[in-house]
């Protein structure tokens, strides 16, 4: 065999590798999973239609369901379902704000924000995957947002700041201890943040962040420990929704305005949602190169299920 086409062969092996995994997504307000080289899209349920639009998912550990929060005329609620469609089921019935949940790394447990509290502004909640035994974790002056567990399970990352809906950035990361509530301030980046997450080994967290005189929001990684922000995209479009896969590429989707998420949000049509305006990546963390995937908003990576 020549060098030549030992080199070949080995090039194609790692691309063809590459799409090792799924990722389920949100496009024209519908759910869909994918390979996660963007091929063989597929819906994956049609029980919430276009006016769901805005859905924010996760995929559970094994790959094999999302937890994702839905907009109808009863509000938003939590609800999960297998992705092959099957088991839709909803989780919660507050008549107001129920959004971003989170798989615990084991899948037992989802961790969410709600506004089921006394003042109107959401805290932390958890409950079983099955919906039961919810409990509050966090109560607190200032909105509790984008709650995500570390790999190892024993805490919950989230959002902290004075938001509304219609500004819903954070200012501050804060730390949550899973069973006790404890919490432990981030070191403050001097940003608007939103979506954190962490990576696989859980000595990172990817954010969406702001800083000033910022015309958009990019992605940035920090260490766990200290804080030190890297700034990973340069774009002209607000790039938001990171995640990490499993084998450390970071997927993430860039969206024309983030104005677009505004008070009317959850009551477009899917006519009314160009696909253009939100687009899937994936970064290669070592080469700091970047692909298009494809059309979609909020991009979760899991293991594929055969």
């Amino acid at each position: 065999m020549t060098r030549k086409l030992l080199v070949a062969l080995i090039c194609l092996a790692s691309f063809t590798t590459a799409a090792a995994g799924v990722i389920a997504y949100d496009l024209g307000g519908m759910l869909y999973i994918a390979d996660d080289d963007g091929t063989d899209a597929r819906l994956v349920t049609d029980q919430i239609g276009p006016d769901a639009l805005g859905l924010v998912l996760d995929l559970s550990p094994d790959g094999g369901s999302i937890v994702f929060a839905a907009h109808t005329d009863e509000g938003w609620d939590i609800y999960t379902v297998g992705t092959d469609g099957s088991g839709f089921t909803r989780l919660t019935d507050f008549s107001d704000w129920d959004g971003l949940p989170s798989w615990s790394p084991d899948g037992a447990r989802i961790a969410w924000s709600s506004m089921e509290t006394d003042d109107g502004r959401p805290d932390i909640f958890l409950m079983d995957a099955d919906g039961a035994n919810r409990e509050r974790l966090t109560d607190l002056e200032n909105w509790a947002r984008w709650p995500v567990w570390r790999p190892d399970g024993g805490y919950i990352l989230f959002g902290y700041g004075a938001s509304t809906y219609e500004s819903p950035t954070v200012i501050e990361l804060v730390l949550a201890d899973a069973e006790t509530g404890d919490l432990e301030q981030f070191p403050d980046l001097g940003a608007e943040i939103i979506e954190p997450c962490w990576s696989p080994d859980g000595t990172s967290i990817a954010v969406s962040a702001k800083f000033p005189g910022a015309e958009s929001f990019d992605i940035y990684i920090l260490d766990a420990y200290w804080g030190k922000p890297e700034q990973l995209t340069f774009s002209d479009y607000d790039c938001v929704h990171p995640c990490f896969s499993d084998d450390g590429r970071l997927f993430y989707n860039t969206v024309e305005s983030l104005d677009f998420w505004g008070d009317d949000a959850g009551t477009e049509t899917v006519e009314e949602y160009p696909a253009d305006i939100c687009r899937i990546f994936v970064l290669d963390l070592e080469t700091g190169e970047s692909r298009e995937v494809c059309p979609g908003n909020d991009p979760d990576w899991g293991p594929g299920v055969e």
